[in-house]
C-alpha cells in the first residue's frame, strides 16, 4: 500500500500521469495498430491542493485484495478478452477492499492505471461513504459515475499488455465531497475533479506478463 506524504501530489502518490490515448495504445494495453478512439489526456499536476488542506498529511486508508497481493501477478480472469487473442481473460475487475477512511469521507473514487504504458484501465467516482468494497466482476454495478477507459469504453477494462511484464496501479480516494464529473469522464477528468478534496489514498499494484513472454 501507498500512503502518500503531506507535500505529495496526486500524480506522485499514483506515481503516474496518464498521457494521450495514442501513447497509451502505441506503447501499452494493445496492438500498435488498434486507433486512438477516446481523447484522455494528460492527467492533474498541481501540488498538495488536491488534498482537502495541505497543511495536514493526509489520513491513512489501506487497500487490499483477496484475489492478489501487492506486487502479485493479477490472475487471467482478470484480463480482458480483446485484440485478436492478445489477452483472453473474462474482464473481471480483482476483489478490492478498503478500510481506515478518515472522518469527513463523502465519497470514495476508484482508478486503476498501467503504469509502464500509461494506460487508463479503470476510473470510478462519486462511490457512496458507505460502501468498503467492491466484490470480483461486480464493477458495472458499483454505484456512483462511471468513467472511461483508454479505448474509450466505459468501465473496468482488464489488463492486456502487449509484451513483457506491465504494473497496474489500483487506488482507492477517499473524497471529502462527491466531484463534478459526468458519466463517461476521462481519467485526467477525474483527477482534476478531485483537486482539494482528497482526504486519503492507497494503491495496491498487480503485474501482469502478456502470453507470449
Amino acid at each position: 500500500m501507498i500512503y502518500p506524504a503531506r507535500k505529495q501530489s496526486l500524480r506522485s502518490a499514483m506515481g503516474v500521469v496518464v498521457m494521450t490515448v495514442a501513447l497509451g495504445l502505441a506503447t501499452g494495453c494493445s496492438p500498435d495498430s488498434q486507433p486512438a478512439s477516446n481523447s484522455t489526456a494528460t492527467g492533474a499536476t498541481a501540488a498538495a491542493s488536491h488534498y482537502a488542506d495541505p497543511s495536514i498529511a493526509p489520513g491513512q486508508i489501506s487497500l487490499t485484495s483477496s484475489d492478489f497481493s501487492d506486487g502479485d501477478q493479477l490472475p487471467d480472469w482478470s484480463t480482458a478478452d480483446a485484440w485478436g487473442g492478445q489477452c483472453t481473460g473474462e474482464n473481471d475487475n480483482p476483489e478490492l477492499s478498503w478500510t481506515g477512511a478518515p472522518e469527513g469521507t463523502t465519497a470514495f473514487a476508484l482508478t486503476m492505471v498501467d503504469t509502464t504504458a500509461e494506460f487508463a484501465h479503470w476510473a470510478q467516482a462519486n462511490i457512496p461513504a458507505s460502501d468498503s468494497s467492491v466484490p470480483r466482476g461486480t464493477s458495472a454495478q458499483i454505484e456512483g459515475i462511471v468513467g472511461s477507459n483508454s479505448t474509450g469504453d466505459d468501465g473496468y477494462f482488464g489488463p492486456c499488455p502487449p509484451s513483457g511484464t506491465h504494473e497496474y496501479q489500483f487506488t482507492v480516494w477517499a473524497l471529502d465531497a462527491t466531484v463534478d464529473v459526468s458519466p463517461g469522464m476521462a481519467y485526467d477528468q477525474l483527477i482534476a475533479a478531485m483537486d482539494g478534496h482528497v482526504l486519503a489514498s492507497s494503491t495496491l499494484t498487480g503485474l501482469r506478463t502478456a502470453n507470449d513472454s
